[in-house]
């Protein structure tokens, strides 16, 4: 079986029968092509609909599964033994000459809500402010790579090339984002990025979890949801020990970036890699 696809399932409450399906897992060896999907829009709406506010267990799972790299064989072992609130179809083949294409319109077909086929760039948007707050910034541009992509360094762990929105080292990895906190799949993307980076730099002792910062701009707390979306980093800064920075506008956030880059003595990403491979060699 060359090319397949498996269903990732959620079981919201294990006393009940009901599975609903969250996400996809593609895998092409005849054309190299690896993809994982889970659908941040459906398991909300799933967990609003039973009553589920702790996701804790539930975002670990996901995070895990995407770090994963299934075979055909292990799916079989999933589908038969795995009994928990994360469940997988058993594996089928698929027939493509364009897995990329073909995984687009099988995800469509069996996850996808009806808003992720509209595109959203509002995400988009709030990174692109930041960056050009920090490109502005008299210092910053000559100490950081701003809106850097880090499609080469992540390519063995994420299937998509993650843009960050400040990277930079001394000493160890130095980087963050702001995420836009209106997003449902603000949180599992930013752990997939957070834990990827700590793979490919800890092994070399690059990376220390309280460089990684995350900015939240206070400002657009007024409901609920978006109070629940600061708890939910809350309780992950604990976890995983990155740096939680509330600001109150963008000026605040260049000013606080400067300050710690400052007192780092950070050199921008790609010199800083080049340093440290010449000093290892």
């Amino acid at each position: 079986m060359n090319t397949f696809i498996s269903l990732i399932q959620f079981c919201p409450d294990l006393a009940r029968s009901d599975v609903f399906t969250v996400g996809m897992i593609f895998r092409s060896d005849a054309h190299e092509y690896y993809r994982v999907e889970v659908s941040e829009s459906r398991l909300k709406r799933i967990c609003r609909a039973f009553g589920i506010k702790d996701r804790l267990l539930l975002d670990a799972a996901i995070s895990g599964i995407k770090q994963q790299r299934y075979d055909v064989a292990y799916l079989q072992y999933l589908h038969a033994y795995e009994n928990g609130i994360i469940r997988y179809t058993l594996p089928k083949p698929v027939a493509t000459d364009v897995p990329q294409e073909t995984f687009t319109q099988l995800y469509k077909i069996y996850v996808a809500d009806s808003d992720e086929l509209t595109p959203h760039k509002t995400a988009q948007r709030v990174s692109s402010t930041f960056q050009k707050a920090l490109k502005k910034d008299m210092v910053l541009p000559h100490r950081l790579s701003i809106r850097y992509s880090l499609d080469t360094v992540l390519q063995k762990y994420m299937t998509s090339a993650p843009t960050i929105d400040f990277i930079g080292g001394n000493g160890s990895l130095f980087c963050g984002q702001m995420p836009n906190m209106r997003s449902d799949v603000t949180l599992p993307r930013f752990l997939h990025l957070f834990e990827s980076l700590m793979l490919h730099f800890e092994a070399q002792k690059l990376f220390d979890a309280e460089n990684f910062h995350v900015l939240i701009n206070t400002r657009y707390f007024g409901s609920q949801e978006l109070k629940e979306h600061r708890e939910s980093f809350r309780r992950w800064q604990k976890i995983k020990g990155f740096t939680l920075l509330e600001v109150s506008d963008m000026k605040e956030a260049v000013n606080m970036i400067r300050d710690k880059v400052e007192a780092k003595d950070v050199q921008p990403f790609d010199q800083w890699l080049m340093q440290h491979r010449e000093e290892s060699a």
